[in-house]
């Protein structure tokens, strides 16, 4: 009688066992599921997020081409983003708009959507879900000094050869009719080459003076600081709005090797000086 009582609770164990892992596999299928799908639903907002960015990024950037260039080359730049995450079953969506901020600024919005298909819920959510992320850039105007270094040593390592182009790429990627440029060139002396006050327009006087400098060793050495007084004095010399971004930029291809300055000495140093070397 014992051993039939035993044996009947060890079936009924048995069976226990199987109803709760028949029940417990479900929930655990569900969840590991429900872990994949909202996994790569997260990676693909901070793909999508990084997108947008990027788009926002380059459209501001080209915004002096017009807006049409602009939101052109701000959806290319989406599109090669997105693809990377893979194929749509609904192709993702892209708009552009350029605004003014309340300071004045100018600014790009983008806004981003792709639309995500559950692989594990796809019971429950049949339809796609859109995922949508928005950047906003905007830009101050500029107000930019550029210094460069106009020594002779620039002869001797490529830097006079390599510094009409890298300039002109340069300023090539701000805004002619907005920004406003200056530029100051240095050696033993400085130079003004072109007046922040007069401008814009600043891309064809730029092409046109980093073009004919000249490096010659009569005007040889690397005074560094007279060209960067020089050029905080382009920014200073307009009126600035309260909105504006100042920024002085220095090309050079070394250490400074001249330096000037004047020495405050007062009389009564002076006097004291000569008394000990008279006590001497």
């Amino acid at each position: 009688m014992g051993s039939r009582r035993a044996l009947k609770n060890c079936f009924g164990a048995r069976g226990q066992i199987l109803v709760m892992v028949t029940i417990a596999v479900p929930v655990l299928i569900l969840f590991a599921g429900l872990a994949i799908d909202f996994g790569i639903a997260y990676t693909d907002k901070a793909a999508l997020s990084r997108a947008v960015d990027a788009a926002a990024l380059e459209g501001m950037r080209n915004l002096a081409k017009g807006t049409t260039t602009a939101q052109r080359l701000a959806q290319d730049t989406f599109n090669v983003d997105v693809q990377a995450l893979g194929s749509y079953s609904t192709a993702p969506s892209f708009s552009f708009n350029k605004n003014t901020d309340a300071s004045g600024n100018q600014s790009v919005t983008v806004t981003g959507t792709v639309y995500w298909q559950p692989t594990f819920l796809r019971i429950v959510l049949s339809s796609t879900v859109p995922i949508t992320q928005s950047s906003t850039v905007s830009r101050a105007p500029l107000y930019m000094a550029l210094v460069l270094d106009q020594s002779y040593s620039m002869t001797q390592n490529g830097g006079a050869s390599a510094l009409p182009g890298a300039v002109t790429n340069f300023v090539n990627q701000f805004d002619d009719t907005q920004d406003h440029v200056g530029i100051v060139s240095f050696a033993t002396y400085a130079t003004t080459g072109v007046q922040l006050k007069n401008s814009p327009p600043f891309k064809s006087a730029t092409s046109t003076y980093v073009n004919g400098m000249s490096f010659s060793l009569t005007d040889c050495y690397t005074f560094a600081q007279t060209g960067i007084d020089n050029g905080l004095a382009q920014i200073n010399s307009v009126t600035l709005p309260s909105n504006a971004q100042k920024v002085l930029v220095f090309f050079t291809d070394g250490w400074p090797n001249m330096i000037q300055d004047k020495l405050a000495c007062t009389k009564t140093v002076r006097v004291h000086h000569q008394r000990r070397q008279h006590d001497l």
